[in-house]
C-alpha cells in the first residue's frame, strides 16, 4: 500500500502531567484524522500514513505548524524551523499501529525512546532514603506493569538514583532482606548510614550476613569508640574471607568474638 509520510509538532498541553497521553488533531477541518502519541515534551514525530488518507490530509490540512505533506524519502524538508533536522526534531518514529494489537503502545516505540520515556518517570531529584525500622518505599508502578517493562527499566530506577540506607542499632536485617530480593538492588547506586550503636548483638549478624553474601558493610570508617565495632569486626571478616574462603563461620565467629572484649575496655556498652 503506498503511504506518504508527514511531519507532526506534538506539544504537550499546558497543566497537565508531565508525561500522558495526548491526541494530536492533524486539522480542525478533518477532525477524524488524528494521532495519539505519548509525550513529556514538545516533540516532532515523523508519522507515516497509507495514501488514501495522505489525500484527505492534503486537501484539509491548512498549516505546516500541523503538518507537511510529501517529505522526501531522506526525512529532509527544510520548512524554516529545521524540519526534521532541527534541535528538538526526535530520529525517525513510524506512529503505525504495532503488529500485535494487544501490545502497549509504550513498548511499540524504539528502545531508545522508551529508555528516555524511562528516565523522565523513574529518576528522581533527591536521594530516596530507606529509613531504619521503617516503611521502605515499593517499587514504582511502571516496574510493575508487565515483565517486559521491569526488565527494561529496573536497572535504569535502581542504578542512576542514589539510595541511602539507614541502619540502626546495627540491625541490618532489612537491609539484607532488600539487598537479596533482587539482583537490580543488589547491584543498585546505594550507600548506608549508622547511628551510633554499641549492639554487638546485631553487629555480629550482619557481619554473618555479610560472611554469606547477603549485603554489604559500611566501607568508610568513622571515629570514636563506637565506631570501632564495625570497623574492627567488617575488617576481620574481609581479612579472614580473603585468607580462607571455605573457612566456616563458626570459626569466624569466635575469632571475632575476641573483639567484644577488647572493644568493651575502651567503652562499657560494648559488653552488655
Amino acid at each position: 500500500m503506498a503511504r506518504a509520510r508527514y511531519l507532526i509538532q506534538a506539544r504537550a498541553k499546558a497543566g497537565t502531567a508531565a508525561l500522558g497521553q495526548h491526541v494530536i488533531r492533524i486539522s480542525k477541518h478533518a477532525p477524524k484524522a488524528k494521532l495519539s502519541l505519548w509525550t513529556a515534551k514538545p516533540e516532532t514525530w515523523l508519522l507515516e500514513i497509507p495514501a488514501k488518507s495522505a489525500y484527505v490530509l492534503d486537501k484539509y490540512t491548512a498549516s505546516p505548524d500541523s503538518a507537511i505533506s510529501k517529505i522526501d524519502e531522506n526525512g529532509k524538508k527544510d520548512d524554516g524551523t529545521g524540519g526534521v533536522d532541527g534541535s528538538d526534531a526526535h530520529p525517525l518514529l513510524r506512529a503505525s499501529a504495532p503488529a500485535d494489537p494487544t501490545m502497549p503502545f509504550l513498548l511499540s516505540l524504539p528502545p531508545e525512546i522508551r529508555n528516555q520515556i524511562y528516565r523522565y518517570v523513574l529518576l528522581a531529584a533527591d536521594e530516596i532514603k530507606l529509613p531504619a525500622g521503617g516503611q521502605w518505599p515499593a517499587a514504582p508502578a511502571l516496574l510493575q506493569t508487565c515483565s517486559q517493562i521491569k526488565h527494561e527499566a529496573s536497572a535504569i530506577y535502581y542504578k542512576e538514583n542514589s539510595f541511602t540506607v539507614h541502619i540502626a542499632k546495627n540491625d541490618a536485617t532489612q537491609y539484607a532482606k532488600w539487598s537479596q530480593s533482587t539482583t537490580d538492588r543488589w547491584d543498585s547506586n546505594h550507600g548506608l548510614h549508622l547511628r551510633h550503636s554499641c549492639n554487638w548483638t546485631n553487629l555480629e549478624r550482619w557481619a554473618e550476613a555479610y560472611w554469606k553474601g547477603e549485603c554489604f558493610f559500611p566501607s568508610e570508617p568513622r571515629g570514636g569508640t563506637r565506631w570501632q565495632g564495625p570497623d574492627y569486626v567488617f575488617s576481620l571478616v574481609v581479612r579472614l574471607q580473603a585468607h580462607d574462603p571455605k573457612m566456616t563461620w563458626e570459626t569466624v565467629k569466635l575469632m571475632i568474638g575476641e573483639l567484644r572484649g577488647a572493644l568493651g575496655v575502651s567503652n562499657k556498652r560494648w559488653r552488655a
